[in-house]
């Protein structure tokens, strides 16, 4: 996978780890790709905007029609 290694059991896990220590350079590409998904998705400005328009949505919802 591009951001993380699956493992869907306890020994698939171990298997999972001990690859990423043999291998530096999935080491390397995951972590990069994993801070850029981050940065991308989850940094404070990107929640804020989405913060922003939820409140918003919300707030065009409850408006009393005058």
């Amino acid at each position: 996978n591009e951001h993380y290694l699956r493992a869907e059991s306890a020994d698939e896990f171990v298997t999972q780890i001990r690859w990423l220590e043999s291998n530096p350079a999935l080491r390397r590409r995951l972590g990069q790709a994993g801070r850029a998904l981050v940065e991308r998705e989850y940094d404070w400005s990107v929640v804020g905007r989405q913060l922003d328009a939820a409140y918003a949505e919300a707030a065009a919802r409850t408006r009393p029609a005058w």
